[in-house]
């Protein structure tokens, strides 16, 4: 069976805080695919009910492969399909609100140059998945 090594990278400059909403939401990530926009979201209540990590005490819940697998399968009801799309990063991101609640942003990007396309999904370390949701964009006036 083939190992795979994924870097996890923590990239804090590409993820919104938000502390408090009526959305709940507790952070997101925009994406585009195929002329559309999503925002994926860790809703304040997903996070809450994820176990508390202490990185200096602890091992992650749920291996990440599993993590890797559950994002797969949210992608999926995204684009269609798993064909043609790779892991292009993966970050740990610590909720800014409790230092001891954790999750990924595993980032998808197609092998296809015809079409740039990113999107990412937001998974708790335990394995629960985010919200995806198309966005549009307003201009005011």
């Amino acid at each position: 069976m083939k190992t795979l090594i994924f870097t996890v990278l923590i990239v804090l400059s590409s993820v919104t805080i938000a502390f408090s909403s009526s959305d709940d939401v507790g952070c997101s990530y925009r994406s585009e695919y195929n002329g559309k926009k999503y925002e994926s979201v860790m809703p304040v209540s997903t996070i809450s009910k994820s176990p508390d990590l202490d990185l200096t005490k602890s091992e992650l819940p749920v291996p990440l492969s599993r993590i890797i697998d559950v994002a797969y399968s949210q992608l999926i009801k995204i684009t269609g399909t798993k064909e043609g799309w790779q892991v292009s990063t993966i970050t740990f991101n610590n909720w800014g609100e409790k230092q001891e609640k954790w999750f990924y942003a595993v980032g998808f990007s197609t092998n296809d140059f015809k079409q740039f396309a990113h999107i990412s999904i937001l998974v708790t370390v335990d394995g629960q998945l985010g919200l995806v949701k198309e966005v549009s964009e307003k201009v005011l006036k």
